[in-house]
C-alpha cells in the first residue's frame, strides 16, 4: 500500500463521470463521447502550463453542485484504493466551485462526505488540502487561509490538513501570499507549494523552500539547477511531490528521460512520486513508479525508499 500526496480534485475524475454529470446537468461539452472528449481535453507532451490549465474549465463546469463534488471525491478515493493506495490527499480551491452559488460550507462538506464514505466502504484514509490561486489577490488567499484554519481547528472531522499555492506560476510570485501562509501555519496546517514547475521560476522555488518553509514542494523540477538549494532541501527535510508525466506535459522537460528525479534522489532529496491529475495526464501513481524504474533508472530498493518518504510526508498522520 502507498500514499498519494499530490492529486487535484478537478483533474482526477473518471471520464465517464464527467460526461454523465454534464448530460444530467445540461452542461455543454466539446463532445459527449467519452473517447473523443478525452482526446480533446487531456494534456499532451510539449504543452505549456497555461495550455494545460485551460482544460480545467471543462472539468470544473460539472463540479458546481454538492452531488457532483461529493461523487467525484468518493470515486477518486475508490479508484486509488483499487490501485493499491491506502492514503490520498486531495487538493482543490473551494472558490472554483461557487459558479452556481454554492457556499463554502456546502463545498467543503461535499468533499468530506465523499471521502468519508470511501473511508467507510474501502478502508482508505483521505484528507483535504485547500489551494490558494497564485493569480488571486493577497486578500483572497488570506480569506481562504482563514477558512482552512477554521476547518482545521474547529471541525477536525472535515480533515482539512494542508494549504497549497497553485495555478499559473509564471509572473505570479509566492511572496504575494506571505500573510495567507502565515495564517495557515499559525493554525497548524501543513504547507505545500507548487514551485519550480515552469522555466524561469527558480527564485520562486528558492522562496518556497527557504522563506515559506514549505513541508512539501509540488513538482520542484528546477531544484536540480541549484546545488545550494538541494542542500537546503535536504537539511530541512523538504519532500518533493514528483509528477513526472505532468512535467512533460507542461513543458518543463521535453522528454521523460530528461527528468531530474533520479539525480535529486541520488543527491539525498526526499522524492515522493505522485499522479497530479489522473484524468488529464492519463496517469496514476503506479504508472509514475513504473516510469521511475524503467525510464529514470530507479531500483526497487530506491522506490521502496520513495514510498517511505511519501508515508512520512503525509499531512494526515
Amino acid at each position: 500500500m502507498a500514499s498519494e500526496l499530490h492529486l487535484h480534485l478537478d483533474g482526477s475524475m473518471r471520464i465517464g463521470t464527467l460526461v454523465e454529470l454534464a448530460r444530467f446537468g445540461g452542461i455543454s461539452l466539446p463532445s459527449y463521447d467519452a473517447k473523443e472528449l478525452l482526446s480533446q481535453i487531456k494534456f499532451k507532451q510539449g504543452m505549456t502550463q497555461e495550455e494545460c490549465l485551460a482544460a480545467f474549465a471543462t472539468t470544473l463546469s460539472v463540479m458546481q453542485t454538492e452531488y457532483a463534488i461529493s461523487r467525484i471525491a468518493y470515486e477518486i478515493c475508490e479508484d486509488n484504493w483499487n490501485r493499491g493506495i491506502n492514503h490520498v490527499e486531495i487538493r482543490y480551491c473551494p472558490f472554483l466551485h461557487q459558479g452556481k452559488g454554492l457556499g463554502i460550507e456546502a463545498i467543503v462538506g461535499a468533499v468530506q462526505r465523499g471521502i468519508s464514505l470511501a473511508e467507510k466502504n474501502c478502508g482508505i484514509r483521505a484528507c483535504q488540502i485547500f489551494g490558494a490561486l497564485r493569480h488571486d489577490t493577497a486578500e483572497r488567499s488570506e480569506e481562504l487561509a482563514g477558512i482552512a484554519s477554521y476547518y482545521h481547528k474547529e471541525k477536525p472531522d472535515y480533515k482539512v490538513a494542508g494549504f497549497d499555492l497553485c495555478c499559473a506560476e509564471a509572473n505570479n510570485p509566492p511572496w504575494k501570499h506571505d500573510k495567507a501562509f502565515m495564517i495557515a501555519q499559525e493554525a497548524g496546517l501543513k504547507i505545500t507549494v507548487h514551485a519550480g514547475e515552469v522555466p524561469g521560476s527558480l527564485d520562486y522555488l528558492r522562496y518556497a523552500i527557504c522563506a515559506m518553509k514549505a513541508d512539501r514542494i509540488g513538482h520542484g523540477t528546477l531544484l536540480i539547477e541549484d546545488e545550494r538549494l538541494i542542500q537546503t532541501a535536504k537539511r530541512l527535510g523538504t519532500t518533493i511531490e514528483c509528477c513526472v508525466t505532468s512535467n512533460v506535459h507542461t513543458g518543463i522537460i521535453k522528454d521523460l528521460t530528461e527528468h531530474p528525479a533520479k539525480r535529486l534522489f541520488d543527491a539525498g532529496v526526499r522524492i515522493a512520486f505522485c499522479a497530479d491529475n489522473s484524468l488529464l495526464s492519463q496517469t496514476t501513481m503506479e504508472r509514475e513508479l513504473r516510469i521511475a524504474m524503467h525510464v529514470l533508472g530507479f531500483t526497487k530498493e530506491d522506490l521502496e525508499k520513495c514510498l517511505k518518504y511519501s508515508d512520512e510526508a503525509r499531512f494526515l498522520k
